[in-house]
């Protein structure tokens, strides 16, 4: 996903964390952290066919256990081949090749939001409790960086992280993408809804 302004001015390394206290103080630089993690939450809200965004700026301020994972990622790009269409950067020819006209552009592949909710859950006595566990609550990779392992790369950086299993994680109303994304690479199949 690309945007009007140098990315890397904000996301400084390739996965940058936000969260309510770590948005930049800097009036110019916070705009542009709010444009990313807004225009992300309604890229995810739109590949999920959601009402609206999960994942907004206003949101994470507001929520101090919140966190946004946001994952870049560099590509060469020649001048003389730049296409019009943002997709197709994402399968351009000179994505490890430099060339003496290549030049380097940061995109935004994706983001991990997680955080503390409250759920309700059953026992195995039928009793209803209330738990709050470590949540993903939101989980989106730009569909042109599909398949290319972006993914897992930023899901295993989140668990690193916070120093989880997928296993022990609660998951708020996962798509049927990320169901099996979660099968695929973590074995996870059994799914309790929300």
């Amino acid at each position: 996903m690309e945007f009007r302004f140098d990315i890397s001015t904000i996301l400084r390394k390739p996965i940058s964390v936000f969260t309510a206290d770590s948005l930049p103080k800097n009036p110019a630089l916070l705009e542009r952290a709010i444009e990313i993690i807004d225009e992300l939450g309604v890229a995810s809200a739109k590949a999920q066919g959601l009402r609206g965004p999960v994942t907004t700026s206003t949101k994470l301020r507001s929520n101090p256990t919140h966190r946004v994972y946001v994952l870049k990622t560099e590509i060469l790009l020649d001048d003389t081949a730049i296409a019009k269409n943002p997709h197709a950067y994402w399968g351009h020819p000179n994505h490890h090749r430099p060339s003496s006209r290549s030049r380097r552009r940061s995109l935004v592949v994706g983001i991990i939001k997680v955080g503390i909710k409250n759920l309700f859950v059953m026992d195995e006595f039928g009793r209803q409790l209330q738990v709050s566990p470590l949540c993903v609550l939101d989980f989106y990779v730009h569909e042109g960086a599909q398949r290319q392992g972006h993914g897992k790369t930023l899901f295993d950086y989140m668990l690193e992280i916070e120093m989880q299993r997928p296993g022990h994680l609660a998951y708020d109303r996962p798509s049927p993408k990320f169901i099996a994304f979660l099968k695929k690479h973590y074995s996870l199949t059994d799914c309790t809804g929300d």
